[in-house]
């Protein structure tokens, strides 16, 4: 029979001892750590280890080119993650309450020393590495997605290895230089493997890590890395690392262990030399061999070989010409891992050995708040030209590097603030966001609420003489009081009543209807020859003595231009600029472009830059001129003041050549640097930096082209110019419709399109403008369209009843560009006869309207309760350019058709009418997913050969086909699609469909100048 006092008696002597021997220990321990160094290091380690926006800087670095430029920003992104590494460590320790406990003990205990100091001491170890092991790892990454990309094209793309060479920009290293850098590295690890013996933790792993490190160096540095080739192999790789590992520890145990009291120990002693220092240099000794006979391989391939071409894997097989395992093509990566590794290890150990001086937190919190009142300074008296220089001068990484340190210092800083004055400040600054986020509508008043319990209890701390907790209090008040006015002077005021916008003097209703505008456009190049009636009666001003003579249909082409951060203004402006490189007078063709985000960016570029190589011509005389302005056209003015630095103008270039320049400058860094300063309501902000670093590198391309993009929105187009007109779609956050900063009303068109020249909508123009509000530029419209929420503030209006209306990143209602652009083209189709004008499309998109659907390619979530109604958000977000596309194929193409024999249905073949001569809709496919293209503002000169390449060329193209033939032509062409991959690959077929595209429009506006018969003139 149990006795049950028994077993009462031995579970209360088993719950005692899980009280000793588990939770008293874990109590004691987690009393080591603090949530917030060990949060803002695990979000710095993803941050840097997988980040594609990071994966792309990573690239630039290491392209080049090196000089005092390249080394500065090198050196400046050095200290500033050694700064966040200080800052770590320093947080680490000022919010451990073990070590505040155990501190007053260890001045006389000699085993103060303890386990749980010894644990403390390795995590402030770890916390200050755990960024450079982040950094090292993204490097790995990026070496991995270049390679990965190469054998792509390689394989896949079927791209010829001279032009794939011409692409790329990576510099090759030699066997001379990898052995140098492995030499810094295996010196550094013998340093850290042989001084400091109380830290064992960190040596023993830096001890087990050794050995696959190097197998995994060994394998980077000769290209034996690929996916097939680790598969065929994985074993005998990992037995060698096993085996490898198994006696590198047994030697280093048996050297670090080794007793001191044998006789030679004593007889070393006596004679001076100390046995402890004896083994710490055999410790030092066995941790550098290895490293050394690394880098005495490839010394010897330099010496021996030195013309041995680079070793690449494609596929599973190595390509190289020689026995010898040659330097790869990509070695460069792993040295800056060598080199990063290095200098983690370094910065770790003396600021483990330092960290613990009377001078080092003050010195450090002097020289982080230095950086930041000059950061906020700065942003307080700089017009953003001067911005954009600093910041590009130290560079991307160390602009983000230093925005998480300030960031990271002022939430440790409060932590601490709370800690001592024992009041929650920083769960009061959560709890503030959390509710402003539940109640949106109430955000204000919620600010306001807790604003003022704020202040009763900082009256209450004063009066009781805790006046840290005061402190923090007030604090908490600024900072959202100038949250709070940065807000109100973010806003841009609607003065005017909407109702009184028609009489504002000046302003021609007629030509702000698209139709009409349209008509008076196509009027100024004589278009039809005879004026239409609409003509006639609408477009007043005279049409030029000389028009250029016009025999066959003219082609008008209407954009499309998706967005995607910098890839997709790449694209775009390159396209374009390609185009009008190959024939002079395409951007004559181009009514509108419709864009989106970096769509936005990159047409407003491309108008930007053709518009100051063809200025608008006006008039042809002083009549025409004053007909002009009476009509509400107001040509450009001829002298405009500069509002740009003058930097002259590139004329030698092409605009594909200044578009691939501009597109390739640092625009990542100004915008993160302006983050910080923001929060103490800076005037310079996200938005202003954005547009002063495209205005910058514009002016260093063409000074003209500069003052264009900062130049008043509405100065941009007029019916006599021979750059296109601007659509620049965004978001109206209150209902979700589109709205357009464009030359004309848009409302008439689509019920749920709108113009800011709409009746009722916020007047943003000058010419409406009173004169107390500045007048938006043609860069702030496009970066209105590309305010992503999160990344960029939205674009606010205040209108006249009180209210904020507020617009944000075009793609969350539409990507691609496609509605407006469809809805552009059923208002203008039919303006004039078919006979004299040839309206077409052009989609330059990654949207795919033919996915495949099936049970492999798509898998859902389990979580259907929590994960699918979010995932069902971002979907629906995200495919809302898939289903522009797909409309505006069905509209288009939407009537059956016998084409050739050949009847098509609803939406079939939309991609298949690329090249197509009678083909209305034309995709320019852009493959981001396959490709990893990146979404920020920063793109490597291999990313962009990359978006050009895709892009096509027209002398690619096998042929243009005149219709859609019956036969199986365009499935064999449809490439296959991965399982893996929901994005079609591209292959050379695709590329030829570009190119096709490409030469397709090329010989539509040659035939515009192709004498032949008119219908107008019959």
């Amino acid at each position: 029979m149990v006795d049950g006092k028994y077993c009462a008696a031995k579970l209360s002597e088993f719950n005692l001892l899980l009280q000793r021997s588990f939770w008293k220990p874990l109590r004691n321990t987690m009393q080591i750590f603090h949530v917030l160094p060990l949060a803002a290091v695990v979000i710095l380690f993803v941050l840097f280890a997988t980040d594609g926006q990071l994966r792309e800087i990573y690239i630039s670095y290491l392209e080049g080119p090196v000089d005092a430029a390249w080394v500065a920003s090198i050196a400046a992104a050095l200290v500033s993650i050694i700064l966040l590494s200080a800052v770590l460590y320093a947080a680490h320790n000022a919010l451990s309450t073990m070590r505040i406990s155990a501190a007053p003990s260890m001045g006389s205990v000699p085993q103060a020393y303890s386990k749980p100091l010894r644990v403390q001491r390795a995590a402030a170890f770890m916390l200050a590495v755990l960024p450079w092991v982040g950094l090292t790892i993204g490097l790995y990454s990026a070496r991995n997605f270049v390679a990965a990309r190469y054998c792509q094209l390689l394989d896949v793309a079927l791209v010829d290895p001279y032009d794939l060479q011409k692409m790329q920009f990576l510099p090759q290293v030699n066997g001379l230089e990898i052995a140098a850098a492995v030499i810094v590295f295996g010196a550094v690890t013998a340093f850290f493997a042989s001084v400091d013996v109380r830290n064992r933790i960190a040596h023993g792993a830096v001890a087990f890590i050794g050995p696959a490190f190097a197998v995994l160096l060994f394998l980077l540095f000769t290209d034996l890395i690929s996916a097939d080739a680790w598969i065929s192999w994985w074993s005998q790789i990992y037995a060698v690392i096993g085996v490898a590992t198994v006696i590198y520890l047994a030697a280093y145990y048996l050297l670090y262990h080794e007793r001191s009291a044998s006789v030679l120990s004593r007889t070393f002693t006596k004679i001076g030399i100390s046995f402890r220092k004896r083994r710490r240099r055999r410790i030092a000794f066995w941790a550098f061999m290895p490293w050394f006979l690394f880098a005495l391989y490839f010394a010897s391939v330099w010496i021996f070989a030195p013309n041995a071409p680079s070793s690449s894997s494609c596929s599973g097989r190595l390509v190289s010409t020689m026995s010898v395992l040659a330097p790869g093509r990509w070695a460069i990566f792993p040295i800056a891992m060598c080199a990063t590794l290095s200098i983690g290890l370094l910065v770790g150990h003396f600021i483990l050995r330092f960290g613990v001086r009377r001078w080092y937190r003050p010195i450090l919190i002097g020289v982080v708040a230095g950086l930041a009142a000059a950061g906020v300074l700065l942003s307080f008296y700089d017009d953003g030209h001067l911005t954009v220089f600093i910041y590009r001068s130290i560079g991307p990484l160390a602009t983000v590097s230093l925005e998480l340190l300030f960031l990271i210092s002022t939430f440790a800083l409060l932590a601490v603030l709370s800690q001592h004055s024992q009041f929650p400040a920083l769960t009061l600054i959560v709890l503030t966001m959390v509710v402003c986020l539940i109640f949106p509508a109430y955000a204000g008043w919620t600010a306001f609420a807790l604003g003022l319990a704020y202040f009763s209890f900082a009256v209450v701390a004063f009066a009781s003489r805790r006046y840290m907790a005061g402190a923090v209090l007030l604090l908490l008040i600024f900072v959202g009081w100038l949250n709070f006015t940065e807000f109100e002077e973010g806003a841009a005021v609607q003065q005017n009543p909407p109702a009184n916008r028609n009489t504002t003097a000046n302003v021609s209703t007629n030509l702000r209807n698209v139709r009409t505008a349209y008509l008076c456009w196509l009027d100024q190049r004589g278009v039809p020859v005879t004026r239409t009636a609409a003509q006639q009666q609408s477009c007043i001003a005279a049409r030029p003595d000389h028009p250029a003579p016009v025999y066959g249909k003219y082609t008008v082409f209407l954009v499309a231009a998706e967005g995607g951060g910098i890839y997709a203004a790449s694209a775009a402006a390159t396209f374009l600029a390609k185009l009008e490189d190959l024939e002079p007078g395409f951007a004559e063709h181009i009514f509108a472009v419709s864009g989106v985000s970096g769509g936005s960016i990159g047409a407003a570029v491309f108008q930007a830059l053709d518009h100051a190589r063809h200025p608008d011509a006006g008039p042809a005389t002083a009549a025409s001129g004053d007909a002009a302005a009476k009509s509400g056209q107001h040509p450009k003015p001829v002298e405009m003041e500069s509002c740009t630095q003058q930097a002259g103008t590139k004329v030698g270039p092409d605009l594909a050549t200044k578009v691939a320049d501009i597109m390739e400058d640092d625009h990542f860094s100004p915008i993160v640097g302006s983050i910080f300063p923001e929060i103490f309501n800076a005037p310079l902000r996200r938005p202003d930096a954005l547009r002063a670093s495209f205005e910058y590198s514009a002016s260093m391309q063409d000074a003209a082209a500069a003052n264009d993009l900062c130049a008043a929105f509405d100065e941009h187009w007029t019916i006599f110019s021979a750059a296109p007109a601007l659509v620049l779609n965004s978001t109206w956050v209150e209902t979700g419709f589109r709205v357009a900063f464009a030359p004309f009303r848009l409302h008439d068109l689509d019920e749920s399109l709108y113009s800011f020249l709409d009746p009722s909508m916020p007047d943003e123009s000058c010419r409406h403008n009173s004169g107390s509000q500045p007048c938006v530029s043609l860069m702030t419209a496009a970066g209105v369209s590309a305010r992503f929420p999160g990344i960029m503030p939205p674009f606010s209006a205040k209108m006249t009843g009180g209210k904020y209306w507020n617009f944000v990143d075009g793609a969350y209602s539409d990507n691609s560009g496609a509605t407006t652009a469809l809805d552009l083209y059923e208002a203008l189709k039919g303006a004039v006869p078919d006979t004299d004008v040839d309206l077409r499309i052009v989609l330059i998109t990654s949207a795919n309207p033919q996915p495949k659907l099936d049970d492999k390619s798509i898998n859902g979530t389990v979580f259907r309760d929590t994960v699918a109604p979010i995932d069902a958000i971002m979907k629906v977000r995200e495919d809302l350019g898939n289903d522009a596309v797909a409309r505006a194929c069905s509209e288009i193409y939407r009537d059956d058709k016998n084409l050739g024999g050949h009847v098509m249905e609803v939406n079939e073949g939309c991609i298949d009418h690329a090249g197509v001569a009678d083909g209305k809709l034309q995709v320019v496919e852009i493959q981001d997913q396959s490709y990893g293209l990146p979404l920020g503002w920063k793109i490597s000169q291999t990313s962009f050969a990359v978006v050009s390449w895709m892009l096509g060329e027209p002398v690619k193209c096998l042929a243009v086909k005149p219709t859609i033939v019956d036969d199986k032509t365009s499935q064999a062409q449809t490439p296959v699609q991965n399982d893996d991959d929901q994005n079609a690959q591209l292959t050379n077929i695709i590329l030829q469909r570009n190119s096709c595209v490409s030469q397709l429009i090329l010989n539509l506006i040659r035939q515009s100048s192709v004498p032949g018969t008119n219908s107008s003139t019959q």
